[in-house]
């Protein structure tokens, strides 16, 4: 069963929202549902959150509080960032989950959505959000530059590119693993730029390694080998001109 955490800026618990998620016991039952499977990641609005879904990750395990009996760990995995928030109502006033679009009064979202910091998501909802969180990455205009285009991707990627943006895609692209580091970025920490973005390459990669990670992995030896090789000549070239000692 997919879900959602809600997340804020000032939260009092315990959380490490790649590695894990901390809750009372009286979200226990929904969060048991949610083992095992996808969830996404809300910024509520208090602390000047977005009110949006920036992530999803993997449930693996619920783990009881040893400090605290009252409260609960859902051990994460796979976290996965989206390129770009996704509000959890879009500008026609559509709601992103369906027990929000039930609603009598859409007024009324605020209100319900209280004491629902865990709950679950229609299968369907989930794919709908994470397709749209990962739109700058799978858009045709970036996959030449991230060599995601037909010369450059063998039949295996190529199909998972092809088919429609379902679960088993989903899966794939976020349990994929992502490079040691990013050739283009750097950062091996939440994958982002400077500018606070998230890197479309270290993504890329992810795409790559759910088709086979096996050549995603002699890919980025490779790249690491050229990267080096391109390094030591500039070395040497510099030390030619007497740059470097």
């Amino acid at each position: 069963m997919k879900g959602v955490f809600e997340i804020s800026g000032n939260s009092r618990y315990d959380d490490l929202i790649t590695e894990r998620y901390h809750f009372p016991s009286q979200y226990l039952s929904e969060a048991r549902q949610l083992e095992n499977d996808w969830i996404l990641y809300r910024e509520t609005r208090v602390s000047g959150g977005r009110m949006a879904y920036i992530a999803t990750a993997f449930v693996e395990r619920i783990d009881p509080d040893e400090a605290d009996p009252t409260h609960y760990y859902a051990r994460i995995r796979d976290y996965l960032p989206f390129d770009d928030a996704v509000s959890y109502r879009d500008k026609d006033g559509r709601f992103a989950e369906r027990f929000l679009r039930d609603m009598a009064r859409p007024g009324d979202a605020g209100r319900t959505l209280r004491g629902k910091s865990v709950r679950t998501l229609d299968d369907d909802d989930f794919v709908v959000i994470v397709n749209q969180g990962l739109s700058e990455t799978l858009h045709p205009d970036n996959r030449i530059r991230l060599e995601l285009d037909e010369r450059h991707i063998d039949d295996a990627t190529a199909a998972l590119l092809a088919d429609d943006f379902g679960e088993r895609r989903i899966s794939k692209h976020a349990h994929a693993r992502r490079p040691a580091s990013c050739r283009r970025c750097a950062n091996q920490d939440g994958w982002r730029n400077a500018d606070g973005r998230r890197c479309t390459d270290c993504a890329a990669s992810r795409v790559r390694s759910a088709a086979d990670p096996r050549a995603t992995r002699n890919r980025e030896d490779a790249y690491g080998r050229a990267h080096d090789l391109r390094a030591g000549e500039a070395r040497q070239k510099g030390r030619n001109r007497g740059q470097w000692p």
